[in-house]
């Protein structure tokens, strides 16, 4: 499995192109960024800056693509391999988020991110077209663009993801409201028109990150959770088809520590132990 990482963390340094190319940062043609002479990408430029991100501007067509263009080369390459599973690009809100968060930003706008979202989408799935394609639909800067992709999604082959699975005693707890539009919508619990349920339209490929099984990013809704606590979730809410966790191989020296539970000896016990049930693939996927 291929996951595209669409973003940079902290503030772009110069002469880094470890995210977005410099071909791409030294081109007029890619459009403005906060630093003068520097295109192609909007989001955090103070130096010395603890938070923040950046991320290319793939809502503008040209910067978009130069990604499809790697897409169609990686799916010349991979999409005939068995054991090629999926492509994954990790969360749109990255891209939202680093658009609209730091300044005047001309070029971005949901609907311009839902056209080249889209435009992205189809080109992948023609490059790969026996290769599942995940999208990580979280956010948009207003919800109307998350729940119409989704359902876009659900017509056009494209599984649904996300970075930010919950364990299934926090929905439980908590309820639905606080996840993200994209699987709201998903699971037709949307405020904000997503009322159909899509799960028997597509097939649920879901991500569980460092933050859901060690970190407190998720504390104020009883995170992390086990790794039951999630498979749980996944058999129960998401109906997940697949699941792509994090490999943490018990020697991390993370603050706090990675739970024993998390440690991929005694997770892989715990998976085999509670399989996925919903292994069932939608028409139309590969």
């Amino acid at each position: 499995m291929l996951y595209v990482w669409l973003y940079g963390q902290g503030h772009l340094r110069q002469n880094d192109g470890s995210v977005i190319p410099l071909y791409i940062q030294q081109n007029p043609v890619y459009g403005a960024s906060p630093v003068a002479g520097s295109y192609g990408w909007w989001g955090q430029n103070a130096k010395g800056a603890s938070t923040g991100m950046y991320a290319p501007s793939l809502y503008y067509q040209p910067v978009m693509d130069r990604l499809i263009a790697l897409m169609q080369a990686l799916g010349h390459h991979y999409d005939g391999e068995p054991y090629f599973e999926a492509v994954d690009f990790q969360e749109d809100a990255t891209i939202a988020q680093a658009a609209s968060a730091f300044g005047t930003n001309a070029l971005y706008s949901d609907s311009a991110w839902l056209t080249q979202i889209k435009r992205l989408l189809t080109a992948s799935t023609a490059a790969f077209p026996h290769t599942s394609i995940v999208m990580d639909n979280s956010w948009f800067d207003r919800p109307a663009s998350g729940v119409a992709l989704q359902q876009w999604m659900a017509a056009n082959r494209i599984a649904a993801g996300t970075a930010d699975s919950w364990g299934q005693s926090a929905i439980t707890t908590y309820g639905t409201s606080n996840l993200s539009d994209g699987i709201q919508t998903l699971i037709g619990a949307d405020q904000y028109g997503g009322a159909v349920d899509l799960r028997p339209k597509m097939a649920r490929m879901m991500a569980v990150e460092g933050t859901e099984l060690q970190g407190g990013y998720f504390g104020k809704f009883g995170g992390p959770w086990t790794p039951l606590d999630l498979v749980n979730a996944l058999n129960q809410t998401y109906q997940a088809s697949h699941v792509f966790w994090t490999h943490f191989f018990g020697n991390e020296a993370f603050t706090p520590p990675v739970p024993d539970a998390a440690k991929w000896s005694n997770l892989a016990a715990t998976v085999s132990a509670h399989p996925l049930i919903h292994t069932e693939y939608p028409a139309g996927y590969p």
